[in-house]
C-alpha cells in the first residue's frame, strides 16, 4: 500500500518536472529569437489610427468656426464661412458671424491688391508711395523697388498725361520729330501729323526750326518779308533788318534796297528857280 502511494507520487513528480522544462525552453526561445515583428497596438487602437483627425477629419470641432477652418489651429475661412473675428477669415474681413469677400474699400489689404484697397486686378490703381508689384497698380505707371513713384518727366516711363517716353503732354517738354503726339503742342516743331512729330520745313505755316518768321528767315528758308520778324539782314528780302523786324526799302538806311543802284547817300540843295523868290527843291547826285 504504502509502496503504491509512493510510486504515484513519483510519477507526478516527473511530469511536474517536464512540464517545467517545456515552459523554461519557451521561455528562452523566444528571448532568443530577435526581430520578431511587434504584435503592435490593439486592434481598436489601429482601426481609430486610421481615420483624420483635427483640421482635416470633415467636422466642426475643437476651436474651429466652420467645418475644418478658422480659430487657432486651423486656416482661415473662405467667403460665406462662419466666423467669429477677422483672423477667422482669410479676406480678413468677419461681419455678423460671416466671412466678406475682398472689396476695394473694406480698409484691409485682401485680395490681389498691392496695398490696402488699390491696385492688384481688381481695384484702382494706387498712388505715389504706395505699395506696388508692377507698374500698372501705381496711377502714374511707376513702380520702382515695391513702391509707386510720382510723376517724372525723366522715369524712362510712358505715363501721366505723356504723349510719348518724358515729353509732350503738357506737362513736360515738347517733343522731338518722330515722336507720338496728340497735338501740335506735343511736338518742338509745334506740328502733328497721323499721331507724330514733324520735322520743320518752310511750307507748313508754322515758325519752327530756325526760322525767324513762319516759314521764312533762318538761313533754311527764303528770305522774310517786310514786317515779319528778322535777325540778321539775310533774314530779309530787302537785305534791312532793323529793331527786329524786316524794313522797307529807304534811300538813308545804308543798304542798297528797293530799286536803288548804289547805297551811297544823296545830299538835297536848295536853289531858287522862280522870279517871286520861292525855292525850288532839286536833288542832285554827287559821285
Amino acid at each position: 500500500m504504502l509502496r503504491g502511494r509512493l510510486r504515484s507520487h513519483a510519477i507526478c513528480l516527473v511530469v511536474s518536472l517536464a512540464l517545467l522544462r517545456t515552459l523554461t525552453g519557451c521561455a528562452s526561445q523566444d528571448a532568443a529569437a530577435p526581430g520578431l515583428p511587434d504584435a503592435g497596438p490593439p486592434v481598436a487602437d489601429a482601426m481609430n489610427s486610421e481615420e483624420p483627425t483635427g483640421c482635416a477629419d470633415d467636422h466642426k470641432d475643437g476651436t474651429e468656426t466652420d467645418v475644418d477652418c478658422g480659430g487657432s489651429d486651423c486656416v482661415p475661412c473662405g467667403d460665406a464661412k462662419l466666423c467669429r473675428s477677422s483672423g477667422d477669415c482669410l479676406s480678413q474681413v468677419c461681419k455678423g458671424g460671416i466671412c466678406q469677400p475682398p472689396s476695394c474699400s473694406d480698409g484691409v489689404y485682401n485680395g490681389t491688391e498691392s496695398d490696402v484697397d488699390c491696385g492688384g486686378a481688381d481695384c484702382l490703381a494706387c498712388s505715389a508711395t504706395r505699395i506696388c508689384r508692377v507698374n500698372a497698380d501705381c496711377r502714374d505707371g511707376a513702380c520702382i523697388r515695391g513702391f509707386c513713384q510720382p510723376l517724372s518727366c525723366a522715369d524712362n516711363l510712358l505715363n501721366g498725361t505723356e504723349a510719348d517716353v518724358d515729353c509732350g503732354g503738357g506737362a513736360c517738354a515738347p517733343c522731338r520729330d518722330n515722336s507720338r503726339c496728340g497735338w501740335a503742342g506735343d511736338c518742338k516743331s509745334s506740328v502733328c501729323a497721323h499721331g507724330e512729330c514733324q520735322a520743320p520745313a518752310c511750307s507748313d505755316g508754322v515758325k519752327n526750326g530756325l526760322e525767324t518768321d513762319m516759314d521764312c528767315g533762318g538761313g533754311e528758308c527764303l528770305p522774310c518779308a517786310v514786317g515779319q520778324a528778322c535777325n540778321v539782314r539775310s533774314d530779309c528780302r530787302n537785305a534791312s533788318c532793323g529793331r527786329g523786324y524786316c524794313q522797307a526799302p529807304s534811300c538813308t538806311s545804308g543798304v542798297r534796297d528797293g530799286s536803288e543802284t548804289d547805297c551811297r547817300l544823296r545830299r538835297r540843295s536848295l536853289r531858287p528857280v522862280r522870279g517871286d523868290g520861292s525855292l525850288h527843291r532839286r536833288q542832285r547826285l554827287r559821285e
